[in-house]
């Protein structure tokens, strides 16, 4: 049995195989969509100038790079064979607004721990 290449040669290639299968633009796109919804409408024109300017590339490099840093050759393996599955492309085209809702859940908590844990600093407080 042979040992699978996990330098980081390999996991740059295994990387561009799943940008293959997963495009970082719809990403992008699904984010930005989601940002869009949440800026004024006066300051639309402003937001759709900056949208054309994001640039697409750079952020497919810095993904790359990420994954290359953090995920080994088989994990990439794994997330490209899910991504080149009908469900798996369903599935990762709505990661970005399950992490949209996680991350405004996890505003909320945290700024709850942060009103409490005022609260008990405080003279009185229940610390």
């Amino acid at each position: 049995m042979s040992e699978i290449d996990d330098s980081p040669a390999a996991r740059l290639r295994a990387a561009e195989r799943y940008l293959s299968a997963a495009p970082i633009r719809l990403l992008v796109e699904d984010m930005l969509n989601l940002m869009e919804r949440q800026i004024p409408a006066d300051k639309a024109s402003v937001f759709a100038r900056v949208r054309r300017a994001v640039p697409n590339e750079s952020l497919r490099e810095a993904f790359a790079k990420g994954m290359t840093k953090y995920l080994s050759v088989k994990e990439l393996d794994a997330l490209t064979s899910f991504a080149s599955t009908p469900e798996g492309r369903s599935a990762l085209g709505k990661m970005s607004s399950v992490m949209s809702e996680f991350n405004q859940a996890l505003v909320a908590e945290m700024q709850s721990a942060l009103e409490k844990t005022r609260s008990e600093a405080q003279p009185g407080g229940t610390a």
